[in-house]
This record gives C-alpha cells, structure tokens and sequence, in this order.
C-alpha cells in the first residue's frame, strides 16, 4: 500500500536509510554539521576560483630572476687567432654564446625559460621563463634575445629580452601561422638593429629598441607564400627573402611551369618591393659577401652565382662549381667551400673568376669535420676516420686555423678527447660550432640525433692563452 506517496512494501530502501542515518547525526552533534558545512564551502569556493581564474586569465604569466652579479664580460671581440687554452667543458651546448653569456634553453614546473650563464664559470646570471608555454623559437643579437613562445590555445608570443639584465624590453603577438606547417612556419631575424619576423602569410620588420611595427608585407604578386624556413639575407640598401609557389616571371622569359621560388630584395625601411628573381635552387644557403653582393649556390646546372643588388635589378655571373661541395663563408672575393667526400678536403674559390685559389686536405689517415669561417679566418678540426667501433676515438685530433684568402696554417692545437654518448647509429665527427668572442666551440656532431643514454655529450670552449 502506499501513503503520502512513500514506497513501504518490503521495508525502507537503502539510499532512504542511510540519508535518515546522516540526517539524526546532524541532529545530535552540530561540530559534525559545521565541519560538513565548512567542507562543502571549500570545495566549491575553490572550484569557483579554478572557474574564474580560468575565464578571466589573461594568458601564460612571464616571469624572471637575476641578474646575480655584474654582466660577465667577453673573452675578445671577434674569433681567437690562437685558440688553445680551455675555458671549460660543457655538458651538452648552448642556443648561443654572446659576449661572456652562454645562452641556454630549457624547461621546468614554471614552464619554459632561457637561462644565461657566466661563460668561464657557468654560473647562472638570470632566467626568463613563461608559464604553460614552450619555446618555438629564438634569435641573438649582441645585446638582445628574441624568444617565440608556443602556449597551446592561449596562442603565440614575442618578447624582446636585454642580456645585460634579463628583464624584458617589449612583447607583442606575433603574425599568424598558416595552418599545416607549424613545424617550420616561422623565423626570427635581427639584422641592423630590426628585428624581423615572418611566417609564411606576412613578413613584419619591428624595431629592436621597443617593438614598434615599421612595416608588414605579405608575398609579392603571383606568390603564394613566404620561405619562413629560408634565412632573411641583408645588404647596405637590400633585405632579401624567398618566396614560394610563385608563377613564371615573363621579364625572364621562363619556361612554363606550374610553380617556382622567387628571390625577392625589399626596401629595408618601407617593405616595398624592389625586384625579383627566379631560385630554383633550394636548402642552399646564400651568402653575404659585402655591401651590395650576394652569393649562391645552384643545384642545375652545378654554378656559383655571384649577384650585383646594387642596382635596380640584379645583375648576374656565374661560374662553375663542383656539386660534391659545400660553401662554408666568403671573405674579401675569397670563397671558402668543403668537399663532401670522405676526406672533406677545404679549398678557397676566387670570385672573380672562380679559380681555385688554395686548398688544405687532412693529413694521412685523417678526415676534417665541418669547417667554420669566421673574421677572416678557417677553423676545422683534423680527425681520424670513424672505425666501426663505439664510441669513436675523440683523438689523436687537433684544431686547425686557416686563413680564409690564403689557406695559409695560422695555428693548431691539439685537441682533448671528448665524451661522447649514443647508440653509434650515425657517423659522428668533430666540428667547430661557434667561433666568436674570443670563443671557439668543439663537440660532435648531430649528438641530439644519437643521444638516448641521458648523459649529454661534451663541448669544448677554447680562447687565446692568457697574457
């Protein structure tokens, strides 16, 4: 039967008499009422500030420490002639190395952060993090970092970072990224105190001292796309960058074809366009050989070309260039490029008339890593060929110092041997990795390919031996 509508066939249910149990506890001790009470109240008091911290947060917060001392100061002012007394062994390597300053990316339960650090000792001089967020990008200059923050669905950000104190000189939201190439979409690039930022929609050029925008453009007419993988190149009067998916340019009379690459000079204070070229050549670097000269490499026919932008169209030679080589640097009409063979022989190119100049090959047994160029100079380490074994040997290796119009041997030494750590998966070898401020970097190659182990490997910091 039912009365008053309760359910009493087969005695109570279960759920009734448990909230009847609850209810005359309640009753009989008011601190069991207050603690649910209060309980209840922190529960939702803090779900409702999680609520609104979330709905009013106005993004990933930026935060920073330092600086800790003075500014460490540099150990020259432009690559080491005699580079043979070690500053200190690194595990692993710097973003960079400006001025006494390693830089460092990393990150930790505050999120991502760049940490700079006194270069002879390897003190920590200040960090600057974000929350939520990951590093997609960084760019030096010698008194600036531009760091490119990726944070999910709050989006992308700049900021400007002084390396004298660590604190931040602008911030801004950077162009928007193309959907689809999010892995190679953007670059950083600061050259004569502009800061340049491009994706593949928009090229924007930002004042290095407060972020102010002096200029955007987009691809030229007829291209679809900037290169945001390809380097910004600059002249006295000349930005240039490349464009992609570009259709044939009838001033060069061009074969027909569906899409090709354009090499485009801009106006460094207005973004207009001054001209462009066809490049078909692609993943080949090209190079700044003074004020008004560019240089690069083309893949068909196997040349060099030597482009004149000093005036309102390009003007254009070319020379024949071996396609087993790499260009390394340029240095007053003299080209420095490296054999891709086994031994890795260096050579110096005029650019005049593209004659072999010099050229330096590896002793007996031995092989060169990757050479660096730098104010004048060749830096290659001498090694000897990797055996099937592992690790490979670090020495009998020694540093050499070439000069870059001569080939002439301004200095070598010899070389401690490195750890290494890996799977031996891939070929390694000893390269130099920066060469500047009175520093000269040593370590092996592509070790973030190999390194599963956890133990980073070395890097070796060499300068000129004290006075």
């Amino acid at each position: 039967m039912s009365d008053g509508g309760t359910n009493t066939t087969g005695g109570e249910p279960g759920a009734t008499r448990r909230t009847a149990r609850w209810a005359a506890a309640l009753r009989a001790s008011p601190r069991i009422t207050l603690a649910v009470a209060l309980a209840l109240a922190l529960l939702l008091g803090g779900a409702g500030w999680w609520t609104y911290d979330r709905l009013t947060d106005d993004g990933p917060r930026e935060w920073s420490r330092g600086p800790e001392s003075p500014v460490p100061a540099a150990l020259g002012t432009e690559a080491p002639v005699r580079p043979s007394e070690e500053v200190r062994r690194m595990d692993g390597g710097p973003s960079a190395i400006v001025g006494g300053l390693t830089l460092h990316s990393g990150t930790s339960d505050e999120g991502s952060h760049l940490t700079a650090r006194d270069i002879r000792t390897g003190k920590t001089y200040w960090a600057y993090g974000r929350e939520r967020s990951a590093i997609y990008g960084l760019e030096f200059s010698d008194d600036l970092a531009v760091v490119w923050w990726s944070s999910g669905p709050s989006g992308h950000a700049l900021t400007a970072i002084d390396l004298r104190t660590g604190t931040a000189r602008w911030r801004l939201e950077p162009p928007t990224l193309m959907d689809g190439y999010h892995h190679m979409s953007s670059q950083v690039a600061i050259l004569d105190r502009t800061v340049y930022v491009m994706t593949e929609a928009e090229l924007w050029a930002l004042s290095a001292a407060d972020g102010e925008r002096r200029w955007r453009a987009g691809p030229p007419k007829g291209c679809e796309q900037w290169a945001a993988f390809e380097d910004l190149v600059q002249t006295r009067d000349l930005v240039t960058a490349l464009a992609t998916d570009c259709a044939d340019d009838p001033a060069y009379d061009d074969d027909p074809q569906t899409a090709r690459n354009a090499r485009v000079g801009l106006a460094p204070d207005t973004g207009t366009v001054r001209w462009r070229e066809p490049q078909d050549a692609s993943l080949r670097p090209v190079l700044r050989v003074d004020d008004t000269t560019l240089l690069r490499a083309e893949d068909d026919p196997d040349r060099v070309s030597v482009i004149d932008v000093s005036g309102a169209r390009p003007r254009i030679r070319t020379f024949p260039f071996a396609d087993d080589h790499s260009t390394r640097g340029v240095h007053e009409g003299t080209l420095v490029a490296q054999s891709r063979a086994e031994s890795a022989a260096v050579r110096g190119v005029s650019l005049a008339d593209g004659e072999q100049q010099w050229i330096r090959r590896p002793a007996r047994d031995t092989r060169f890593g990757a050479a660096r160029v730098a104010d004048g100079r060749v830096y290659v380490v001498e090694q000897p060929f990797q055996e099937e074994s592992w690790p490979p040997e670090a020495g009998p290796s020694r540093l050499l110092v070439l000069d870059a119009v001569s080939g002439e041997e301004l200095h070598t030494t010899d070389l401690p041997r490195l750890r290494l750590t890996g799977s031996g998966s891939v070929r390694q070898e000893l390269v130099v990795g920066r060469a500047q401020d009175g520093i000269v970097t040593v370590y092996w190659s592509r070790q973030e390919l190999i390194n599963s182990s956890g133990t980073p490997t070395q890097m070796l910091m060499l300068a000129e031996p004290a006075a």
